[in-house]
């Protein structure tokens, strides 16, 4: 029998079947957004056929503005941001796969007038890697420069299955081409649910839809590389 695997997001019904979190949440917390600031660098590949095959990391860390302190245990701004609660949880839990960086609070766009403390929070980091997915979920790498390496993969059809046999057996990881989708395992989900985190989803990964009316495999290759 297949393990099962979950992503780990935004709790929106519109991504796929909601197994835990409330949309709700949404109305309820403030997620914050980036401050200025941070820097972000490309790191050239010095590939020959197409110098636009580069990869974009960012340089400084994360640094975010606050809309209120009204947060939940979970925050979302395009990156995972958790509080000092979940950290210790995920610490104690000994869950492989994934690191935490201090974030930077820049501002606070409401702050109370009395003082107050501000919270300690984290970048959740996935490393873990659950490597190509499984064929059944439709991806597949539509674009692979020859020289450098460089690929492209299609959007998901059938969710983001995982194929066990490229998983390097981390609770947390990624599949290959989707960085930002973080999937988890069933013991990750327990102890969510369990510890009642707030404001965020469990799905199960055959259930995750496409969300984006634009699929990247539409898209014309600018170099003119041969599908793989």
């Amino acid at each position: 029998m297949n393990k099962p695997f979950y992503y780990f997001g935004w709790p929106d019904p519109i991504r796929g079947d909601l197994l835990y979190g409330d949309p709700k949440w949404g109305i309820k917390y403030h997620d914050p957004g980036w401050a200025n600031g941070m820097t972000y660098h490309r790191f050239s590949r010095n590939c020959s056929l197409n110098p636009d095959h580069t990869d974009y990391k960012r340089s400084s860390p994360l640094a975010i503005t606050l809309a209120s302190l009204k947060i939940g245990d979970i925050m979302w701004c395009g990156d995972c941001i958790v509080t000092d609660r979940v950290k210790d949880i995920f610490v104690r839990e000994r869950f492989t796969g994934v690191k935490f960086e201090e974030v930077i609070i820049g501002k606070v766009k409401r702050m109370p007038k009395e003082p107050v403390e501000l919270p300690r929070l984290w970048e959740l980091v996935v490393i873990g890697s659950g490597g190509e997915a499984h064929p059944a979920s439709g991806i597949k790498v539509y674009e692979k420069c020859p020289e450098c390496g460089f690929e492209r993969h299609s959007s998901f059809r059938n969710g983001l299955i995982v194929e066990e046999n490229n998983w390097d057996g981390s609770d947390f990881f990624y599949l290959k081409g989707y960085p930002t989708f973080i999937l988890v395992t069933e013991r990750v989900k327990d102890v969510i649910v369990s510890n009642k985190i707030t404001n965020c989803g469990i799905f199960a990964v055959e259930s995750v839809r496409w969300a984006s009316g634009v699929r990247p495999e539409d898209l014309v290759p600018s170099d003119g590389i041969a599908e793989s």
